[in-house]
């Protein structure tokens, strides 16, 4: 079994310092003497004000980007940031790379996190149809009617039964369907397949099927068209609405359990007695039958998702489409506002997430006007996936509605209010409304050092709380112009959608740590953590001899050429100097910088683009501190030509040093502390001890066993075919999602080798 390290990790955010709660600033004290070193306005006695010189050493090849230029449809190229026309690292990019350093050793709040604003992670529903509760896919069909009593609402007129599972050798209708259909001929309620597809690229439609009528569209407001189509498979309607397996003209489907040898059969549908290419025949064509013949067919419409312009993107398993009886009353049920809301909202999100692709997502009904924003919303003859429950009166109710059977379903909670069942503190700080769960009025250490501007409704943004950084940090920079790789294109950057439980949630409670996607809560499940990318010990390896690029560079770049990124990153091997001028910091506060730019002595960092495949190690040594005395500074002091009143630097100064160039006067600066561990001002107060250990195992690639190989998660097959490691990505989540004991991934443990995963999935 072929082992594998995920491209990244997690450390766990707690909010707690060494089991205590992280320091917190209330807000609205930021201006009393007890908080006067996180202000701006005043230079607080006993607090430290300075620079620190930093030299940052490319360990693996290196992509900070300006902007990204190229035409549509091929990939973009990453314009390298520059400074006075030479390569350069901006000073944002190490701001947010020591910041998240900085943020994860301190417990602090989580300063970026996108909450989706505030809507629950979705998911897309598995395809097993034995599978309950939130598993199950939709399988019965209902239309979409304005409400009678509130024009702004919507009801269902139920049309097909739920696809049926047998209990012992019968189907049987569940309790919350019975309601539904009572009084009906369900043989009448069960839809039947049109055939016409096959799964040949390109060409999709049988010769001469009724499919392949480009005219078809699904029955909408502008095309109630009926169809009529002769259907087997009728039975006797029983009041427990039983129904033998062994019934002809059903199109019946089973599974057996390898285990168990248990065979499971699922009612699908009925069958259609007419051949093949004359399955359904238009209205036209009933008509000129005799009385005789009409008696042997069934009225009802199509529902039609079509293919044409969706070759590539509909599964060639798609065979059919359905032919829908008509049901002989229009008995309506109520759709809760907040199941329209809910389809809507899920909708939208896949909407968002095709913008500027084609086809655009989500998929609409063949007819539906494909520019039409408005094609796949709630509206009259709408034809949709629909699944009940019982009221508290045992009436059934709609519980949901879907475009398709694999629809998306919600979590029952954001990001946010995820993070908020660990410490409410760790959220981003925010201004929604006293009543917001998310709402908090107190700043923790990596707030007060680097600042926040506070997220809120848009008509507060004007007056939202904010607070400037005390840290400023500059670009990285060389005397010379820093060498470039040749331009070559990478793999396709990509993760997988949140929530996806095997990376980043874990079980709280008894049994496995992996939780399944379809179970996943606030009260059971919490996120792993802050994510950080592993380093690559064979990309740095390969860094160290030739540097070429070949372990991150695509194997095709003319597949998916729109996915993906063409670079000249800086080339591995050199160094590059940037200072952090800071201001009114704490003894604590200067510990904790001067930590998070330096876990430990072999700790790399990682910078920039293309970090899961190996891209951006980078170590950075603190060449010297240098501290000005503010108060000397406006006296009598301030005469004296120098600027800096006391420095440290880990050796004497040299001349000339490599960085004498760009910070001349630093250079210079006999150091006169003793060693930083030693000073006064080295406070580990606002540190969480366990964490620096998991931030020091994360960052230094000895605690990773080199012969394993680090990539998305694949299955074995796909592990000799370089263009396959880059294709279907999703194949191992599935093959684990459906798995006896799916892989969870594994926790770091302090200064232990980190533990992999398998690409092959316990069957």
């Amino acid at each position: 079994m072929t082992d594998f390290y995920n491209p990244y990790n997690f450390i766990p955010a707690t909010g707690k310092i060494d089991g205590k709660d992280s320091a917190r600033t209330p807000y609205a004290d930021l201006d009393t003497d007890k908080n006067a070193h996180c202000r701006h306005d005043l230079w607080a006695e006993g607090t430290h004000s300075g620079r620190i010189v930093c030299r940052l050493g490319l360990e693996t090849p290196t992509v900070v980007g300006a902007v990204q230029t190229g035409e549509d449809g091929g990939p973009k190229r990453v314009e390298p940031y520059r400074r006075n026309g030479q390569a350069a690292i901006p000073g944002s990019s190490l701001r947010g790379m020591v910041g998240s350093v900085l943020e994860t050793l301190s417990q602090s709040a989580l300063r970026v996190l996108d909450d989706r604003e505030g809507k629950p992670y979705s998911y897309r529903v598995p395809v097993n149809r034995n599978a309950a509760g939130n598993a199950r896919p939709l399988s019965a069909i209902g239309m979409l009617k304005t409400s009678k009593t509130n024009p702004k609402g919507f009801e269902l007129v139920p049309l097909t039964l739920p696809t049926l599972v047998t209990q012992g050798n019968r189907f049987q209708l569940p309790k919350e369907w019975q309601k539904v259909f009572d009084g009906r001929d369900l043989s009448d309620c069960l839809s039947a397949y049109v055939n016409g597809y096959n799964d040949t690229e390109p060409k999709r439609y049988e010769d001469g099927s009724f499919l392949a009528n480009a005219k078809l569209k699904s029955f909408k407001t502008q095309n109630l068209q009926f169809y009529y189509a002769k259907t087997e498979g009728r039975f006797n309607q029983l009041a427990t609405a039983d129904i033998s397996i062994k019934t002809t003209g059903l199109y019946i489907k089973e599974r057996t359990n390898k285990k168990t040898q248990k065979t499971t059969y699922f009612l699908i549908g009925r069958r259609l007695i007419s051949p093949q290419f004359k399955q359904v025949i238009t209205d036209d064509e009933y008509k000129a039958l005799s009385t005789a013949q009409k008696d042997e067919y069934t009225k009802g419409f199509l529902r039609i998702l079509g293919i044409a312009g969706r070759e590539n993107d509909i599964p060639g398993t798609k065979k059919h489409e359905l032919f829908i009886p008509k049901p002989p009353n229009t008995k309506r049920l109520p759709v809760p506002d907040a199941v329209i809301e809910r389809f809507i909202r899920l909708g939208e999100e896949r909407e968002q997430a095709s913008k500027d692709k084609s086809p655009r997502l989500p998929f609409h009904l063949q007819g539906y006007d494909e520019n039409d924003p408005d094609r796949w919303k709630p509206q009259d003859w709408l034809l949709v996936y629909f699944d009940v429950k019982l009221d508290d009166q045992s009436n059934p109710e709609i519980s949901e509605i879907s475009l398709s059977a694999i629809w998306r379903r919600e979590t029952n909670a954001s990001p946010q209010q995820f993070f908020a069942a660990i410490d409410k503190n760790l959220l981003p700080w925010t201004k929604r409304g006293e009543d917001d769960l998310l709402q908090r009025g107190q700043l923790t250490p990596a707030e007060t050092l680097l600042g926040f501007v506070a997220e809120g409704k848009e008509e507060a943004e004007k007056n939202a709380p904010a607070l400037a950084s005390r840290l400023r940090f500059s670009d990285a920079t060389s005397l010379f112009n820093p060498r470039q790789l040749r331009e070559f294109t990478l793999k396709i950057l990509s993760s997988p959608k949140p929530p996806s439980p095997a990376m980043y949630f874990h079980n709280v409670g008894p049994g496995p740590r992996y939780a399944r996607k379809t179970e996943l809560c606030q009260k059971s499940h919490r996120p792993n953590g802050r994510k950080i990318y592993l380093h690559h010990p064979k990309e740095l390896a390969a860094a160290q001899g030739h540097g070429r690029g070949q372990l991150w560079e695509t194997a095709d770049p003319n597949e998916h050429p729109d996915q993906k990124l063409r670079c000249s990153p800086l080339a591995a091997g050199q160094d590059l100097f940037f200072h952090v001028d800071f201001d009114n910091l704490s003894d604590a506060e200067l510990s904790l910088l001067l930590t998070a730019l330096k876990p430990s002595e072999d700790f790399m960092h990682r910078l920039g683009l293309g970090r899961a495949l190996g891209l951006g190690s980078v170590m950075t040594s603190i060449e010297g501190v240098f501290f000005i005395d503010r108060a000397k500074r406006y006296g009598l002091a301030a005469l004296d030509s120098r600027k800096y009143h006391a420095a440290w630097r880990p050796n004497a100064p040299q001349a000339p040093c490599a960085w004498q160039g760009q910070y001349p006067e630093e250079a210079t600066y006999a150091p006169d502390i003793s060693p930083i561990e030693q000073t006064l001002f080295f406070d580990t107060t606002l540190i969480d001890s366990a964490t620096r250990q998991l931030v020091e195992t994360s960052g230094e690639p000895r605690f990773m066993d080199e012969k394993i190989a680090i990539h998305t998660p694949l299955r074995q097959t796909q592990l000799n075919n370089a263009l396959a490691k880059e294709k279907e990505t999703f194949k191992w989540f599935m093959a684990n999602e459906e798995s006896r004991n799916p892989q969870a991934l594994p926790p770091i443990v302090a200064h232990k080798t980190l533990l992999p995963l398998h690409c092959e999935p316990e069957a």
